[in-house]
């Protein structure tokens, strides 16, 4: 069963246009058929794309590639980015509520102050991204690998890190 949302119901999709000149809704639709292993599909990748304020609320990104985008003040609730592989991205002041990173590749990337209220990193791979002030109460990072991460500041309460790597840098 999809718990994602039907990306029709995603408000506004029509009037992003993406860099290579195509609507992000047809971006995402074609995501979707490409994630169903359908021949008419094919996979998102979000190379140095705006998207800063979008509303973006359980879209599925799963095995995305994500390279040089900013996200900044957007709700990317419930979104599936499992699998994604999430490189230099700039994700500050997001909703991530409930977003699901599970199996990601996540480099440099910036998570400032964003709210990751029950966000899951569970078997993801973490190097040299920003946690500053992010809220990430109830996150699950069991299995992941920390390497080099900012997290000072950082709201981690209820948070699981079963069987999770972490090297600190000095």
């Amino acid at each position: 069963m999809n718990r994602f949302l039907p990306i029709r119901s995603l408000v506004g999709m029509d009037t992003i246009t993406m860099t290579n000149g195509r609507s992000l809704q047809q971006v995402l639709e074609t995501h979707a058929r490409w994630t169903q292993e359908e021949s008419t599909g094919f996979r998102c990748v979000l190379d140095r794309e705006t998207l800063n304020e979008a509303q973006l609320k359980g879209v599925g990104l799963r095995r995305a590639i994500v390279k040089g985008s900013t996200f900044l003040d957007a709700d990317l609730s419930g979104v599936d980015l499992s699998q994604a592989n999430i490189d230099n991205a700039d994700f500050q002041r997001a909703t991530l509520t409930g977003a699901d990173f599970n199996g990601a590749q996540i480099s440099e990337t910036e998570f400032s102050f964003c709210w990751l209220t029950e966000a899951i990193f569970s078997d993801a791979k973490l190097r040299a991204t920003g946690f500053r002030r992010a809220s990430i109460r109830n996150g699950r990072f069991q299995g992941v690998s920390i390497e080099g991460c900012k997290l000072m500041g950082s709201m981690l309460n209820m948070a699981s890190f079963h069987h999770a790597r972490i090297v600190l840098l000095r």
